[in-house]
């Protein structure tokens, strides 16, 4: 029997709808965020000032971009697997952020991811 996990899919934050450039964004970001299981693999996603951010950094280099973006709340910084973050996207662009956790709903599923903040 599975333990109850209803109270941690209830997401109450802000939504956000990801442009559609971010597919290409994380390709690129991903060359810099391999390694040896995919899992392991992070891009850092910053919002902040109209801009969404994404970095990705590996022992032989770096990379850096930066896309026009709809949001003018408070920063949000959060690393999250690129792969899953494509993934999901290709189902839905739109989701639910609060401080710690994203959220993605679709016809019959849902994602959520636990974030965390690399640069602390």
């Amino acid at each position: 029997m599975f333990p109850d996990c209803g109270k941690f899919m209830k997401v109450k934050g802000i939504s956000i709808v990801f442009p559609k450039t971010i597919n290409e964004v994380l390709d690129r970001a991903a060359v810099f965020a391999k390694r040896e299981h995919f899992m392991d693999e992070t891009v850092t996603v910053i919002l902040k000032d109209k801009r969404l951010l994404i970095k990705s950094e590996f022992e032989s280099g770096w990379f850096e971009e930066d896309i026009n973006f709809k949001y003018d709340g408070d920063p949000i910084t959060f690393a999250i697997t690129p792969c899953l973050l494509k993934d999901v996207l290709s189902e839905t662009s739109s989701c639910i952020l609060d401080e710690n956790r994203l959220k993605f709903e679709g016809e019959g599923w849902e994602y959520l991811s636990m974030l965390r903040d690399d640069t602390k």
